[in-house]
C-alpha cells in the first residue's frame, strides 16, 4: 500500500476525489467514503473502477493527533460541510472501511433532516457493531493496519486509532425517534477469516465475526438488507490479491443500493 500521507491524509483537501465519475455514467449515484481508525484514506485509492463519482474524508485533526471532544458525533457534524461541498443537493451513498462504517451511520442519521441531500444507502466494510458484549479475552492488534515505513506517519496513525478506539468505546449509536423515518438501507460487506490471535486471544474486531451481521442484530435498528462477503481477514481486505474481489462487492452493493433493491 502506499505510505505517502498526501494519498488521503491532512496534507490534502477534504473531500478529496479518489474517482472522477465517467461522463457516460454522471447520473449515478456519487459514493463518499469516511476514513478508517487511522484518520487516513489511501486505502479507498487501491479500488478499482466503480463506475460513478467517490469522494473520501480524512480525518482533518490527523496531523496535530487532536482528538474530538464530542466523540463521533461530533466528527459526525465536523464532516457533513465536506459532503455538501461535493453533493450539495440529490442522492449520496455514504460508506467506510471499520470506523469508517459507524461514521457513516452517524453522518446519516445528522442528513435525515436535510431537505437537499437524501442518503440512499450505507455501506459497512467490515464495521462491527460495537457493543457487543465482551466476554472473552481480546487484543486490538491495530498495529497490523501500519504499513509505513516513516516513524513520524506510524506515530501520527497510532494517536489517531488510539483516539479512534476511545471514541468506539464511548460511543451510542444514533436512533430514529421519528416514526416516519428510517435509517438508509445499508449493506455489510464482512470478511470471511479471523485475524490471528495469540494463544486464546481475539481480535476486538472479531468479537461479532461468527454473527451474521457483526453484532447488528443487537442495534435497535434493522437496517442491513443483505451481507455480501469478501476475502480476507479485517486488516488485509485491500491487499492487493484481494482488491479486485472487493471492487467487484463494492460495485455490486453500490448498484444495490441505487436500486433500492
Amino acid at each position: 500500500m502506499p505510505d505517502e500521507p498526501n494519498k488521503g491524509g491532512g496534507l490534502m483537501a477534504n473531500p478529496t476525489m479518489i474517482q472522477p465519475s465517467p461522463s457516460r455514467q454522471a447520473n449515478r449515484t456519487p459514493l463518499v467514503l469516511i476514513h478508517d481508525g487511522s484518520g487516513l484514506i489511501f486505502s479507498y485509492f487501491w479500488l478499482g473502477t466503480l463506475g460513478r463519482a467517490v469522494y473520501g474524508i480524512s480525518n482533518p485533526n490527523f496531523e496535530t493527533g487532536g482528538g474530538f471532544e464530542g466523540g463521533l458525533r461530533q466528527m459526525a457534524q465536523t464532516y457533513v460541510p465536506f459532503i455538501k461541498s461535493v453533493v450539495p443537493s440529490g442522492k449520496v451513498l455514504l460508506g467506510g472501511w471499520s470506523l469508517g462504517g459507524l461514521l457513516a451511520l452517524e453522518i446519516a442519521h445528522l442528513l435525515a433532516q436535510d431537505n437537499d441531500i437524501n442518503v440512499s444507502g450505507i455501506l459497512l466494510l467490515d464495521s462491527a457493531y460495537p457493543k457487543v458484549a465482551r466476554e472473552i479475552k481480546t487484543s486490538d492488534h491495530f498495529d497490523r493496519a501500519l504499513s509505513s515505513s516513516n516513524a513520524s506517519l506510524g506515530a501520527q496513525v497510532q494517536e489517531a486509532f488510539s483516539n479512534a478506539r476511545k471514541m468506539i468505546d464511548e460511543w451510542q449509536p444514533p436512533i430514529w425517534e421519528d416514526k416516519d423515518t428510517f435509517p438508509p438501507p445499508a449493506i455489510l460487506l464482512k470478511a470471511t477469516d479471523y485475524v490471528l490471535g495469540q494463544g486464546d486471544e481475539v481480535a476486538t474486531v472479531d468479537i461479532a465475526r461468527k454473527t451474521q451481521r457483526l453484532g447488528w442484530d443487537e442495534y435497535e435498528h434493522k437496517f442491513i438488507r443483505t451481507v455480501l462477503y469478501i476475502a480476507g481477514h479485517h486488516f488485509n481486505i485491500f491487499a492487493e490479491d484481494k482488491v479486485p474481489e472487493l471492487t467487484k462487492k463494492v460495485m455490486m452493493a453500490c448498484t444495490m443500493l441505487d436500486t433500492q433493491f
